[in-house]
């Protein structure tokens, strides 16, 4: 189920769908949760992306935005204190 999920969310939002698979994987899931305003978990997440608004996918592209914006905070934070 969560590589259909990463999938459908893949073709709104790459950046995001890839997330979900790695280390920032809850992170991703929780952006993605709050713009659609369900719960947190794979199914809820599968059901409202299935049936998302047009508004809903713009508000998942700048949340794909905001993602990468912090992605890049997290990974020069590890860089900096040499934890990559």
């Amino acid at each position: 189920m969560k590589a259909m999920l990463k999938n459908i969310v893949g073709a709104v939002a790459p950046t995001l769908g890839s997330a979900m698979g790695g280390p920032l994987g809850n992170m991703a899931m929780g952006k993605i949760a709050q713009v659609l305003g369900v719960s947190n978990d794979q199914k809820s997440i599968q059901q409202a992306m299935q049936n998302a608004t047009p508004e809903q996918m713009l508000e998942l592209k700048k949340a794909e935005q905001e993602f990468d914006e912090k992605e890049a905070e997290v990974m020069a934070n590890k860089l900096e204190k040499g934890n990559f």
